[in-house]
């Protein structure tokens, strides 16, 4: 799509006079307008949900110029472009099947909503990003979720000093903000806290996807 979608932009070379100018442009201009303030973002404008914003915009140029197409030639094009989706869209459902969802969607979402569920605790701070918002919407807000606090370390100390805390942190490896949980683990180290792991969530292909964790302070 985005090769032929690049071709049709650059085809206003050649057609610059014709009466698809308009249609084309207007593709153009809306897909930079769109994905500009994206790039222009940090952390913004790379993934799928981000490109899809650009739709149906880039589409505008495909169509116009294929209206200028003898028939065959523009059943040709379409046949091209469409199996071509159609071959993207069974490799990423064939992964999907195989692989399960990435970890921001990841299906051990269920089962750890489950055990915070069962937990009782009474506090339960996200670790990492990604992880609330979705326990929010599996409990329908029942869940005491908070974001932990790793602004500063007063902040981390307090948190600590609270027994009922429960932490939730992505595993080892698979955190979007690692830096968050290795701010809570320094502090606590150095306040002399031991960090006790309550379980690990797996996904439905066995792959560790959450830790829930807690702290309890050292008597020496």
């Amino acid at each position: 799509m985005l090769i032929i979608a690049a071709a049709c932009a650059l085809s206003l070379i050649f057609l610059w006079k014709s009466t698809i100018r308009q249609p084309i442009l207007f593709g153009v201009i809306a897909c930079l307008g769109t994905w500009l303030p994206m790039v222009l973002t940090a952390g913004a404008g790379t993934a799928a949900q981000h490109a899809i914003l650009l739709w149906p915009f880039h589409l505008i140029p495909i169509a116009a110029v294929l209206s200028q197409l003898s028939g065959l030639r523009a059943a040709l094009v379409t046949t091209l472009v469409c199996g071509s989706n159609l071959l993207v869209t069974n490799q990423y459902y064939a992964d999907l099947v195989v692989n399960g969802p990435a970890i921001r969607w990841t299906d051990a979402m269920d089962p750890l909503q489950r055990y915070l569920a069962d937990s009782h605790a009474r506090r339960i701070l996200a670790a990492d990003w990604g992880i609330m918002e979705t326990m929010n919407l599996l409990s329908e807000g029942e869940l005491p979720m908070y974001y932990a606090d790793t602004s500063s370390d007063r902040g981390i100390e307090l948190m600590l000093r609270d027994p009922a805390s429960v932490f939730v942190g992505h595993a080892k490896g698979l955190a979007l903000h690692p830096r968050e949980r290795a701010a809570i683990e320094e502090v606590a180290q150095r306040e002399q806290y031991q960090q006790e792991l309550l379980t690990t969530i797996l996904d439905r292909n066995g792959r560790p996807a959450f830790d829930v964790f807690r702290f309890r302070k050292l008597h020496l």
